[in-house]
């Protein structure tokens, strides 16, 4: 029985302490910001990406190399900053002829045009940064221009410095960056805010006259303006659309959750089944451009290389005068005499240096060969040089007749003839 009162009691208390457990027991759970991932850390899009990839739309990002003429029409491409993009005229060139036959593309300006060709500069587009004025206004009256223009730096400064601290607090961008985008199967008007202080000019654009108005082979289709400047043109040109934005930021992993950014992207690539991003492009290799915009130079330059190492090859030395001494060479001796006896027709002496030389190899093969008849060195010379009898009989004619320079000559030939032969 005590047993089982110790048994009641303990049951019990372990139902109290579990009760009292959970009356008191309070959870709650603590948020912290890690950073992003190194994926996103080495992509800024990488949200913008994710995002179009669930609304069925194909996303490669992966292409280091802008080649727009290699690239379907029915793609869209995006460049973040098109002036450091599109940087030769062939490629804009290229970009343009691209779009003609039915392209898409949209591209970032991210900084002040310059007077440089771009891609900007052929539809006349212009991005100034924003400027208040209302700060940059100088009171001449009361101090002297050096110190008033010493406090507006300050102020600058400082104005900086809030700007600075409000985008690290993740606080809401300024008035001028804040613009409503209508587009035209929607009645509802999207909210988007851009990031940079970039305000895009047009000729084109006024609030006269602007249907049916076009310039050249491209035509302003539509513009989003807020009372401080304007963020977006569109522009029809032969079949295809491009579309101007005064910067590309908005869709970067930190901004496409403000407002409806993520909204309009979606609706600007609405209707493409792919996507090329171009963030990180790599210049165009060396030996591409050189091959591709000096073919000319290029040739030159081999031609100039082969010209070098034939220069530094051939052995070239200067022509020294040759003075000659009191005594003759032996060579002049010979030619000497050779003429000599050549103008006194004295043929015989001069072939009879040969004929020694043919005489002392046939001694080789028969002794006393210079005492025997006439036909037994024939005999013996075409036994030896493997010529024909009626040959060497000829050639000994020759010899007893040599008369002339013609005689000679064939004397002189079919004598070197059997020397080569013994």
């Amino acid at each position: 029985m005590r047993d089982k009162i110790l048994l009641l009691v303990g049951l019990v208390l372990i139902v109290l302490c579990t009760l009292c457990f959970f009356y008191f027991y309070e959870s709650y759970e603590i948020e912290r910001k890690v950073g992003y991932s190194i994926k996103a850390q080495r992509n800024s899009l990488l949200a913008a990406e994710q995002f179009l990839e669930k609304v069925g739309i194909e996303v490669d990002s992966s292409i280091d190399y802008l080649y727009v003429d290699q690239v379907p029409t029915d793609t869209t491409i995006f460049l973040t900053k098109v002036d450091s993009m599109l940087l030769t005229p062939k490629q804009i060139d290229a970009a343009i002829e691209w779009l003609q036959n039915g392209g898409k593309m949209v591209v970032g300006v991210g900084r002040e045009t310059s007077s440089a060709d771009s891609l900007l500069q052929r539809f006349d587009v212009t991005a100034q940064l924003y400027a208040d004025i209302d700060d940059v206004e100088l009171d001449i009256t009361s101090e002297k221009l050096s110190d008033q223009l010493r406090k507006q730096n300050q102020r600058l400064k400082d104005k900086q410095q809030e700007t600075s601290e409000s985008d690290a607090n993740d606080t809401e961008s300024p008035d001028h960056n804040i613009v409503n985008v209508h587009f035209s199967d929607s009645d509802q008007p999207l909210t988007v805010e851009f990031v940079q202080d970039i305000q895009l000019s047009h000729p084109d654009i006024s609030d006269d006259d602007f249907t049916d108005k076009s310039y050249l082979d491209y035509k302003v289709s539509s513009w989003t303006e807020n009372d401080h400047g304007i963020k977006l043109i569109q522009f029809d040109i032969g079949e295809g659309l491009l579309t101007v934005l005064s910067g590309a930021e908005l869709w970067d992993n930190g901004y496409i959750d403000n407002v409806d950014n993520a909204h309009f992207l979606a609706e600007l690539m609405s209707g493409q089944e792919k996507v090329n991003f171009y963030v990180n492009v790599n210049a165009t290799p060396l030996s591409a451009l050189l091959t591709t915009n000096f073919p000319q130079m290029i040739l030159f330059l081999i031609a100039g290389l082969f010209l070098w190492l034939w220069r530094e090859f051939v052995r070239i030395s200067s022509v020294e005068e040759h003075i000659i001494g009191d005594r003759r060479a032996l060579s002049e001796h010979l030619m000497a005499s050779s003429e000599l006896l050549s103008k006194n027709n004295r043929y015989d002496l001069l072939v009879q240096p040969l004929i020694n030389d043919i005489e002392k190899s046939m001694a080789a093969y028969k002794h006393q060969f210079h005492d025997l008849e006439s036909h037994e060195k024939i005999t013996l010379i075409a036994q030896h040089s493997k010529l024909k009898e009626s040959v060497i009989e000829e050639w000994f004619q020759q010899l007893n007749n040599v008369n002339d320079s013609i005689t000679f000559l064939n004397a002189v030939k079919t004598g070197k003839l059997i020397r080569n032969r013994l």
